[in-house]
């Protein structure tokens, strides 16, 4: 058993209590093997639920009043920008209660409200 901090959108696991990434599956010719699974009941609460093959997820803002995009995954983090409703972000990493770490640049968004 490990335990994990966030998953990048195609599947790599950061280790939370050592230095390391695991990856989710291997693709083998058509076939996708699995490595490694969650073993608790919990929900896990993943803005995006499944992996993206090319490790970027787009999204779009949908929130009547945008979203902050924060420096740490905490509402009472430095704000940052904050994106406008229609707007599209990219995001590379998500964390377990829903933050997304943004690609190509600093900062993060909460995946819900």
């Amino acid at each position: 058993r490990f335990l994990v901090s966030e998953v990048t959108m195609n599947g790599w696991l950061c280790l939370a209590k050592e230095a390391g990434w695991l990856l989710t599956f291997e693709r083998n010719g058509d076939d996708i093997n699995e490595i490694a699974q969650f073993v608790d009941d919990q929900d896990t609460m993943l803005a995006v639920p499944r992996h993206q093959p090319q490790g970027i997820c787009c999204l779009e803002v949908v929130f009547r009043t945008g979203v902050p995009v924060r420096s740490a995954p905490d509402r009472n983090a430095e704000t940052l920008s904050t994106r406008r409703r229609g707007e599209y972000v990219f995001a590379h990493t998500q964390t377990f209660d829903g933050w997304m770490r943004l690609a190509g640049g600093p900062g993060g968004v909460v995946g819900w409200g």
